[in-house]
């Protein structure tokens, strides 16, 4: 009677697995997660083998018993406590993917040149100082991901990778980048968060068809803005920085879609930002800015705004020009009242989250249980943490009234204290007078224009 696999020892588990693989003429063999130390040797009878996954055991080397597999295609030996896979490596000059990530990697031989197959290889989360230049060699890689190491300096000879498309060097320790980052010609992501960087070279504006570019968490104070000349640029992430100032140049970053610049020491906007007419998000929370430029409504593709956590006051007062903006956080700022515009995207069923809590709202002017998202629960608003507000199910719900005429204003307050009993009757019977018709008024007109509107 077989043994329950539950009882069987990792060696056997790995002995059975390979059996089925040769029996079965398998040509990929997973023995991941088994805690084997080393490999049964009839693993070495699986010639036709393709595709190997090591992953999460406890090799210290790379395992001699598979040096006879040259026919592999794909080699995993993430997350085993390798710190050197030796010269060996070269027998391998079929494979295609090569994982050594998340083990204790210290040196990667000279001898990975010769693997001119290659075409993704991950060497991320490991204690590498340096890349040999040979790395160079690999001119089919299109994906190479060395984030999380140890790297202060790259080799030169990483121009040569024509083909790369996706480099991650992110979490590394390096302070400037090389001018031969711009020979990577078909380079469209370029990861580069969490290292030491103040400066881009120039060269970074002749690659072609870069989308996305992450640059979180270094050292710049001046916005990189030679990466505004790159065509392709979608993507650009600059949090946690010390930006104090956005330089935007006309004509540049024609197609960018997602800005993200927040956790900086920014206190404005540029009006230059009303140029990134392509904007779908702009992420600026966590700064200093006290004001928004009234140029922000002319990005009229602008569907998420986040400015929380800042010093702002007041928002643009047409800011319900932006016809696609659908989501706007406001949250931990002073502003003291919304712009009566910002009704225009509620009627449209436009906005549909809106976060605007611990501010300094005094008095609010709008419904939202009026309008059919709100009302139906498929949208969000919260201003909580506000002087005045009031909510019921995690919906505020808005009063449907124009704020009180600044002269009504003057007057409101001091019907209390030392005033005459009479007089103060008196000064309030003859406000409403005028604050009941013209509440009325304003109400038909609201909601004429609304019918008028959903008519059409």
């Amino acid at each position: 009677m077989a043994q329950d696999w539950s009882e069987l020892s990792p060696l056997e588990k790995a002995q059975r697995s390979i059996q089925n693989a040769i029996d079965g003429n398998y040509t990929n063999l997973s023995l991941v997660s088994l805690g084997l130390e080393t490999l049964p040797p009839e693993i070495s009878q699986l010639t036709q083998l393709e595709e190997l996954y090591l992953n999460y055991n406890e090799f210290t080397s790379l395992p001699p018993e598979i040096l006879t597999l040259t026919h592999l295609k794909s080699l995993s030996l993430s997350g085993n406590p390798i710190t050197d896979i030796g010269p060996e490596i070269r027998l391998f000059t079929h494979l295609e993917s090569l994982r050594l990530d998340n083990i204790a990697l210290s040196v990667l031989p000279p001898e990975i040149g010769l693997l001119t197959h290659l075409k993704t290889l991950h060497l991320n989360g490991n204690d590498l100082t340096s890349l040999p230049p040979e790395i160079g060699q690999l001119t089919q890689l299109t994906f190479l991901n060395a984030s999380f190491n140890d790297l202060s300096s790259l080799p030169p000879e990483i121009g040569r990778l024509q083909n790369l498309m996706e480099l991650n060097l992110s979490g590394n320790q390096l302070a400037s980048l090389l001018p031969e980052i711009g020979q990577l010609q078909h380079l469209t992501s370029l990861y580069l968060a969490n290292n030491d960087l103040s400066s881009l070279p120039l060269k970074i504006a002749d690659l072609p068809y870069l989308e996305q570019l992450i640059l979180d968490g270094n050292q710049f104070t001046q916005f990189p803005s030679v990466v505004g000349q790159s065509p392709s640029l979608i993507y650009l992430s600059l949090d946690e920085n010390g930006l104090t100032e956005l330089s935007i140049m006309p004509g540049s970053f024609p197609v960018l879609e997602t800005l993200s610049v927040s956790s900086n020491e920014l206190t404005e906007l540029p009006p230059e930002i009303g140029s990134l007419t392509s904007l779908v998000s702009l992420y600026a929370a966590m700064n200093h800015l006290e004001v928004l430029p009234d140029e922000i409504i002319q990005l009229n593709n602008l569907e998420v705004l986040s400015v929380g956590s800042n010093e702002l006051v007041q928002l643009p007062l047409d800011i319900g020009q932006m016809e696609s903006l659908n989501i706007l956080f406001l949250d931990n700022n002073k502003v003291m009242a919304f712009p009566q515009s910002i009704v225009y995207l509620l009627e449209d069923e436009q906005l549909c989250r809106l976060t605007a809590s611990n501010n300094e709202l005094q008095y609010i002017q709008i419904e939202f249980a009026t309008y059919e998202g709100f009302s139906r629960n498929r949208c969000y608003a919260d201003i909580t943490g506000n002087p005045a507000y009031r909510s019921a199910n995690n919906i505020v719900w808005y009063q449907e009234v124009e704020p009180i005429p600044v002269y009504y204003q003057d007057v409101l307050p001091n019907l209390s204290g030392s005033t005459p009993y009479w007089i103060a009757i008196a000064a309030l019977f003859g406000a409403l007078l005028v604050l009941i018709p013209w509440v009325i008024v304003r109400r038909y007109q609201y909601h004429h224009k609304s019918k008028r509107k959903h008519s059409t």
